[in-house]
């Protein structure tokens, strides 16, 4: 998802940042089996300037809803402390907010 707003991965670690997963919900709706090819979608529902909630929304390719869920993520320094996006990385903050509906 970050690789396509423009500020992948490998950026945030590259500027010494990490995003971990503060909770996972997902709540499957049909199976699926191999082989299969199942699509993610995802789109950003809530960042509050420390704490970015995404949706997911996974499918077959014939269109049959598989599971959706949401994870919620935080930003961390090297040393695994809360970064303020808005000081510290404003360009990314700006993305999240102008991205979040």
């Amino acid at each position: 998802m970050l690789e396509q707003l423009g500020y992948p991965y490998h950026r945030l670690v590259e500027e010494g940042l990490a995003s971990p997963v503060l909770a996972v919900s997902l709540e499957y709706k049909s199976p699926a089996r191999y082989p299969d090819t199942i699509l993610v979608q995802t789109r950003l529902l809530e960042f509050n300037g420390v704490i970015l909630t995404i949706g997911y929304t996974m499918t077959r390719e014939d269109g049959t809803l598989v599971a959706e869920g949401t994870t919620r993520h935080t930003f961390v320094d090297g040393s695994g402390h809360v970064v303020r996006l808005r000081r510290d990385y404003p360009a990314l903050y700006d993305l999240l907010k102008e991205e979040t509906p």
